[in-house]
């Protein structure tokens, strides 16, 4: 019953952006039938893409059907909160109604918007930059150590291998000790990954890698198939730490699982747990 409401909310939001995208622009009938039928499609799309059916697909038709409906929600959103604001302002006489109606400068803006949005956000998603943050140990690791901490990685139908080459190489740049990955190195799906060998390509990465699982672990098939993530992460030469503590020198490395799984523990069961690893070795 949850679900179908939570569809028909959706289905409702799409009608809504779908209806302003008909009563905007200028346009004879066929043209905005076709701008609200790629708006369906895309859509469609989208649906597709957070299926299992894209597993069952060829790895160009998959990719493809993923990169597009994940665009095209994005779009939708950003639509809606336009359309939502520009109704508000309508509504309060601050913005003429003639103007969310066949209306060309309203259109072009806000055409101009939406370029404007995407364009400063791929700008922003192919020029990372590394954020420093100096700790003092107090003199309790003996000598400095460099660690460098990465997340989200989200490494599928998206993110590809030739993307996870470019990280990789900033990575090794940084000349760090050790690597942590904070969750979401896979998407939602492990199969991707395996096609594309991506395991080789973070085996480059020349330091100790350890990691943590993210939700999307899970939803790439850790409840099911925990095997299978697990090899994927030992192939990669990744330390995975589920609940659990690893030793990097004097330092300690606790890794918490996901809130994915409700049976993980609390940060003070990790730290008696790490206590008791402590005490053991001394």
């Amino acid at each position: 019953m949850r679900f179908a409401l939570v569809v028909l909310f959706v289905i409702a939001l799409m009608a809504y952006v779908g209806w302003h995208l008909w009563t905007l622009p200028p346009l004879p009938a066929w043209a905005r039938w076709l701008i609200v039928a790629l708006q369906a499609l895309g859509f469609a799309m989208f649906c597709i893409a957070m299926s299992p059916l894209l597993d069952r697909m060829p790895m160009p038709v998959a990719s493809l059907i993923y990169n597009v409906g994940t665009r095209s929600l994005m779009v939708m959103l950003y639509l809606l909160m336009a359309f939502l604001l520009a109704d508000l302002l309508r509504l309060v006489h601050l913005l003429p109604a003639a103007w969310l109606r066949d209306s060309l400068p309203a259109s072009l803006a806000l055409l101009g918007l939406m370029a404007a949005i995407f364009v400063y956000g791929r700008i922003h998603y192919e020029h990372k930059q590394p954020v420093s943050l100096d700790l003092d140990s107090g003199g309790r690791l003996g000598q400095p150590l460099k660690l460098l901490a990465v997340s989200d990685l989200h490494l599928g139908y998206h993110n590809r291998r030739a993307d996870l080459a470019l990280w990789v190489d900033l990575i090794n740049a940084e000349r760090p000790d050790a690597v942590l990955i904070a969750g979401d190195i896979i998407d939602r799906s492990l199969r991707p990954l395996l096609d594309d060998g991506m395991a080789a390509e973070l085996r480059r990465i020349q330091a100790p890698v350890y990691a943590c699982l993210g939700n999307h672990e899970y939803y790439a098939g850790y409840f099911d198939r925990p095997a299978d993530v697990e090899r994927f992460f030992a192939d990669a030469g990744v330390t995975l730490l589920r609940d659990s503590v690893a030793s990097l020198g004097t330092l300690a490395v606790i890794g918490r699982d996901d809130r994915s799984n409700p049976r993980r523990l609390s940060i003070d069961a990790l730290k008696e747990k790490f206590l008791i690893r402590r005490n053991g070795q001394n």
